[in-house]
């Protein structure tokens, strides 16, 4: 099983010239394409940048985007040409994998390939309906600093289950979703 440091190893090593493209990154997550690409507004969702105006609108329209991608069983992920054209230095990027890696190393030892039921084709679109569902709570959540940390730190979950293909961590997001929909029904004024 390919983890995260041996995908991040092969991105150092496959890409020779002076950019990055995402568009190429992503592509070479082949079908774990969707777990990067969800985590990353997910991350934003929790972290301080989440308490900033309009950033949780952004990231659950970006997490919608995909997941939608992903209900609709669609293998790759599709990225606009704007989005697909960005592009990073290559000395950036090494610069970021040798501060990633240590941790990435570290948790990959929490990873493997268990309850596999939940990360095959219709437990990915169970998940992609629920995050969904968890992107729409964090819009209105929006109104209330760092409340979508909580839906956001499922839907990384998620992004990790799908990544490393662990229903382990499919099923720890199930129950931070079902925290995120508690924690949402008793925050919100009915």
């Amino acid at each position: 099983m390919p983890n995260l440091t041996s995908i991040l190893d092969d991105l150092q090593e496959d890409f020779h010239e002076d950019k990055i493209r995402l568009g190429d990154i992503v592509e070479h997550f082949k079908d774990r394409g969707f777990g990067p690409l969800l985590l990353v507004p997910a991350l934003i969702a929790v972290l301080p940048t989440g308490a900033i105006p309009g950033v949780p609108a952004i990231c659950a329209t970006l997490i919608i985007l995909i997941c939608v991608q992903l209900l609709f069983g669609k293998h790759h992920p599709w990225l606009p040409s704007r989005i697909r054209d960005f592009a990073i230095a290559k000395d950036r990027f090494e610069k970021g994998y040798k501060r990633v890696r240590p941790w990435t190393q570290r948790f990959d030892r929490l990873l493997s390939e268990r309850l596999a039921f939940l990360t095959r084709e219709t437990g990915t679109r169970v998940v992609a309906v629920i995050a969904i569902l968890l992107a729409l709570i964090m819009i209105p959540l929006e109104l209330v600093p760092f409340a979508c940390a909580v839906p956001g730190l499922s839907i990384a979950f998620f992004a990790i289950g799908l990544s490393a293909k662990d229903g382990l961590f499919t099923l720890l997001a199930l129950l931070a979703a079902l925290g995120a929909a508690w924690f949402a029904w008793h925050l919100w004024p009915w």
